[in-house]
């Protein structure tokens, strides 16, 4: 996972699969995968393609990346 020092505000709003699938040194098959099964927080749709609220991802991270099914923010 990347280091955690950055300031949120000067990053975009949402994340791409690409980009979680960075943040989360994950494949993109395994991000999908992981959606599908309710264990990442949910994504939502745009286009044919899936975004997440980058503020989401990282508070989920903070939260030691428990499966979103138990996750609560």
């Amino acid at each position: 996972m990347q280091p955690r020092n950055q300031d949120r505000g000067s990053q975009p709003l949402v994340m791409s699969v690409n980009e979680l699938a960075q943040t989360l040194g994950k494949s993109r098959s395994w991000i999908y995968r992981s959606h599908q099964a309710g264990v990442i927080p949910k994504g939502s749709r745009m286009g044919h393609g899936l975004i997440w609220q980058r503020t989401l991802i990282l508070d989920w991270i903070d939260n030691g990346c428990r499966c979103q099914r138990r996750f609560t923010s």
